[in-house]
């Protein structure tokens, strides 16, 4: 448990000690990727229709969901908030899509400013 999980709990000790992000749940297969929020909406992208890929980061966290994951193609896009439960196995899906940046990633993993970074592109 990090410092801050200690001093959220104290700002909302109505909330579990999970991040909310959390819930937030991210189904990945061979084919496609699902999302699913925390109000039971869900969005799916077959890997098929995915263009680009990329992570959008801003300065609110961390109060506030500051990294998003953007899988867009096919004239739709699926949000996926960075600490969603199968967020890693969404990304080791996607570093199988060729010229994948990694190092993208780590600086997206990085960045606490409003910035958006492409990690791959349909070729």
């Amino acid at each position: 448990m990090g410092i801050f999980s200690l001093y959220k709990d104290k700002l909302d000790p109505g909330q579990s000690g999970l991040d909310p992000e959390s819930n937030w749940f991210v189904k990945v297969s061979d084919s496609s990727v699902e999302m699913i929020d925390p109000g039971k909406v869900t969005q799916s992208i077959l890997i098929s229709e995915i263009e680009n890929v990329s992570v959008a980061t801003n300065d609110r966290g961390p109060f506030e969901i500051d990294i998003w994951w953007i899988l867009s193609g096919n004239g739709k896009a699926v949000l996926v908030p960075g600490g969603a439960t199968g967020e890693k196995e969404m990304l080791n899906r996607l570093q199988e899509l060729p010229g994948f940046n990694n190092g993208e990633v780590i600086k997206a993993m990085g960045c606490s400013d409003n910035a958006e970074f492409l990690l791959w592109k349909k070729a």
